[in-house]
């Protein structure tokens, strides 16, 4: 599933210039104010979800989310790694 700004583009972008075909697009939520869009190569039985922001999320959130996540696993690796070396 990707998160993106502008499903229409999206699904423009996937089914003419990639030649993808347009699996779902069906309304839900509150007075059918959300989309879920799923898109797919021809033939294929997998497919990629597109979707917009919900809620609080929004790309600024996941960046900064991702950046937390790295920051914190980083951390402990560098803490493994100081703490698995021999004294000198």
């Amino acid at each position: 599933m990707f998160t993106i700004a502008d499903q229409d583009a999206a699904i423009a972008h996937y089914t003419q210039k990639l030649g993808w075909e347009l699996r779902a697009d069906v309304p839900f939520g509150d007075e059918g104010a959300n989309r879920w869009v799923e898109v797919a190569p021809p033939g294929s039985t997998a497919r990629l979800a597109l979707n917009a922001p919900m809620g609080d999320w929004g790309p600024a959130a996941a960046r900064s989310e991702s950046r937390r996540r790295t920051s914190a696993r980083s951390t402990s690796a560098c803490r493994r790694s100081t703490l698995s070396r021999p004294a000198r």
